[in-house]
């Protein structure tokens, strides 16, 4: 569902077939939204054909999502890990201001944009529009590990609060990262908290 379709100097550009969904807008709506925002994958195009459409985006570095090989390529730049941990932030706080939950936040769903020197968040498949930053959603979805406990319920009809569910899986990853600023670490265990109305928004 994606290739390589151009280069640009020393960037390389990737097509993205767009899934359609049954239960809300698709891929491409919310990276539209989203165009020009550093801390979001920027949508570059769009090509509409007969039977599908497809998003052109740039091709970027992916983070490498296991612990072990993580840590052994950045556990000893310090700096590194808060910079990410707070482009990870900012991304999220930017999707939340327009009350958009991307509901699938993980190291697989990030990249490093090396031109800017910035983590960019990616891949919006399962992402919803809420009315408001306390709307509510059904599950399960997400990734286990990864995602809110509340959002991985086996019951097709429990409904949790998209963006606070968000927030467990951000401090999840800012804790995976393991940054050397105590207030991220902090910040982290404080989104992981186990009551949804107690995460800080």
């Amino acid at each position: 569902n994606r290739f390589l379709i151009c280069q640009r100097g020393n960037r390389n550009f990737f097509a993205k077939k767009v899934r359609d969904r049954k239960d809300g807008p698709s891929e491409n709506h919310y990276v539209r939204l989203c165009r020009g925002n550093p801390y979001i994958i920027n949508l570059e195009a769009e090509i509409s054909a007969a039977s599908a459409c497809w998003m052109v985006l740039a091709l970027h570095t992916p983070l490498v999502s296991d612990k072990e090989k993580f840590d052994e390529k950045f556990s000893q730049d310090k700096e590194r890990l808060n910079s990410i941990s707070t482009d990870l932030i900012e991304g999220v706080k930017f999707l939340h201001s327009r009350c958009i939950a991307h509901l699938d936040i993980k190291p697989d769903n990030l990249v490093f944009d090396e031109e800017i020197n910035r983590l960019v968040l990616i891949d919006f498949d399962i992402a919803v529009q809420c009315e408001n930053p306390e709307d509510t959603t059904q599950g399960p979805c997400g990734t286990r590990g990864w995602s809110a406990p509340e959002a991985l319920h086996p019951v097709s009809s429990h409904s949790f609060v998209a963006i606070r569910a968000d927030l467990w899986s951000c401090g999840k990853v800012v804790d995976f990262f393991n940054p050397g600023d105590p207030q991220l670490l902090e910040l982290a265990q404080k989104l992981m908290n186990e009551d949804p109305m107690k995460r800080p928004m």
